[in-house]
């Protein structure tokens, strides 16, 4: 699909329209267009968070800043947008502003050109500083990176950097793709000043996270025999050496250890990137360097209990930290099966405590789910099921927990049970993108699963999901265009059956009659579709 370029000529949209929004009088109360119109008359900067109302991440920034008295104070100086994904046209505002992962939080200049994309998982003090540091360097992203590489930034603008969401950035808007955007990260970490610990450490999790990936990115290529065009292939090689260069410089890593700022200001890294710095670590296994393989594991593991004490950090980080030692503990090949008594004790109590703490409905809906997964992950099938049972009766988004249930079950070989609460979470879905989202769960979920009456349901289920789309007039765009695309490569196997072909091509001939930023992603659905039945059926 061709990414728009951004465009201010767009349509208005009731930005607040959907679930519990944190300290309403803050936010915009008009279209982005509008809000963009304002910004650039009183020369203001926009503040513009996207995201949904089930979303675990999104219910952790609205529980640790947004309902906030500060923020408040801190969105004055600014224009503060709240895009839910499930208002109208949100997803062309996804593609305009080319965001699809919730949640995404970015701030634009007067003039309406992106300075950050902020990382999420943040506390109000981290919040507070990133957006002065932001304010205060007012320039284009890719101005501030440059600078950075060249060491210029002041000691405030370098918490921009520590606080961008370096997942999110467009490598396309600033310049930077593949192994030269590694390579950039990479520079502009060696610039730091020495005395910016915290900064430091920050900003190295992710340059480490990001050489994490490009080895693994190599790794899968020799594996799959790649057949990828020369010039990837020389870029996936030319990442694969950048990365060894930074594996192999024990500084980068330590960095991250320096003192308990530092340590603190990583608590995400040490919560959810475990298993993946291991295997960067330690490419080859452990087999032959059991000896430093322990050391690494004990420091790690010590490091996230650490921090697990620390009342200050949010619930749902705490809890994820507990969950480090069974991510080491399997890593490389380990089964859960295998997880000693005391480890699986403690994710118990991890996750029981998290359910009493967890108090206020943003707080709950960050944490419940990561707390049944985890439980899932150890192998207590019984307790995930009863956790996430109890919360049904209570929470105002029922279909993220019935869809968890329905992978519950799926696991645990219960197919009939799974495809029920499939169903059911399919039908309490409510929204405009997330009723799509989760009719395409059901689709999907039915064609992995075998039944006496698959076809009939997977027939059915085309023709709702088409349904959904075409109500929409963003039903293919930004987020639904992947479910879209998830759609089309998954439904193959099935396009034997002249009864779900026809379904599909009875929709196709719809798009035509759809407004112009509708057709030409519908029409590339539609042509991934059936084109690529077209050379199934030809081999």
């Amino acid at each position: 699909m061709k990414w728009f370029v951004l465009s201010w000529l767009l349509w208005g949209i009731n930005l607040t329209a959907m679930g519990e929004v944190p300290n309403k009088s803050v936010w915009f109360q008009g279209s982005v267009q509008a809000a963009f119109d304002q910004a650039k008359k009183q020369k203001k900067p926009i503040f513009l968070y996207w995201g949904a109302v089930w979303c675990p991440p999104c219910n952790e920034i609205k529980s640790e800043v947004f309902s906030r008295p500060k923020f408040a104070e801190l969105m004055k100086p600014m224009i503060a947008v709240y895009l839910d994904g499930d208002t109208e046209r949100a997803q062309v505002w996804g593609d305009k502003l080319n965001i699809a992962g919730y949640p995404t939080i970015l701030m634009y200049a007067a003039d309406g050109k992106e300075m950050v994309r902020l990382s999420g998982g943040i506390d109000l003090e981290e919040f507070s500083e990133a957006i002065t540091s932001v304010l205060l360097g007012k320039r284009p992203l890719r101005d501030t990176l440059n600078l950075a590489s060249q060491g210029k930034l002041s000691k405030e603008e370098w918490k921009t950097l520590a606080f961008l969401s370096w997942g999110q950035v467009d490598e396309k808007e600033i310049g930077y793709q593949g192994s030269d955007w590694l390579a950039l990260k990479k520079k502009i970490v060696d610039q730091i000043p020495k005395d910016l610990l915290v900064e430091k450490a920050i900003i190295t999790a992710h340059l480490l996270e990001a050489a994490a990936e490009a080895s693994q990115k190599h790794q899968d290529s020799l594996k799959k025999n790649s057949k990828k065009p020369k010039k990837d292939n020389e870029d996936l090689n030319k990442a694969k050496k950048i990365a060894d260069k930074i594996r192999q410089t024990p500084s980068y890593f330590d960095s991250l250890f320096a003192n308990n700022k530092t340590i603190r200001a990583v608590r995400s890294t040490f919560a959810w990137s475990g298993s993946t710095f291991a295997k960067f670590y330690f490419p080859e296994g452990i087999k032959n360097n059991e000896k430093a393989w322990q050391a690494w594991k004990e420091k790690w593991w010590q490091t996230s209990k650490k921090l697990m004490e620390d009342q200050s950090i949010s619930v749902d980080i705490r809890l994820w930290l507990a969950n480090a030692e069974v991510a080491l503990h399997l890593f490389p090949d380990g089964k859960k099966e295998d997880l000693p008594k005391n480890i699986i004790d403690r994710i118990k109590q991890a996750a029981a405590k998290a359910d009493k703490e967890a108090v206020t409905n943003f707080q709950r809906h960050s944490v419940i789910s990561g707390a049944a997964y985890m439980l899932r992950s150890i192998g207590d099938i019984n307790g995930a099921r009863t956790l996430l049972k109890k919360e049904l009766k209570s929470t105002d988004t029922p279909w993220y927990y019935q869809s968890s249930l329905a992978s519950l079950e799926k696991e645990a070989g219960n197919d009939a049970v799974a495809l029920d609460w499939i169903e059911k979470a399919r039908k309490s879905a409510t929204g405009r993108a997330t009723k799509l989202q989760w009719t395409v769960s059901d689709l999907l979920m039915n064609i992995t699963i075998k039944s006496k009456t698959q076809k009939k349901r997977i027939k059915n289920l085309v023709s709702e999901y088409y349904k959904v789309a075409f109500d929409l007039k963003d039903g293919f765009s930004g987020r639904n265009f992947y479910r879209a695309k998830r759609v089309a490569q998954q439904i193959q196997p099935f396009l034997s059956n002249q009864d779900i072909l026809k379904v599909i091509k009875s929709w196709s001939a719809k798009c035509n009659k759809q407004d112009r930023t509708f057709q030409e992603s519908c029409k590339e659905h539609f042509e991934m579709v059936l084109n690529q039945k077209t050379e199934q059926m030809k081999l």
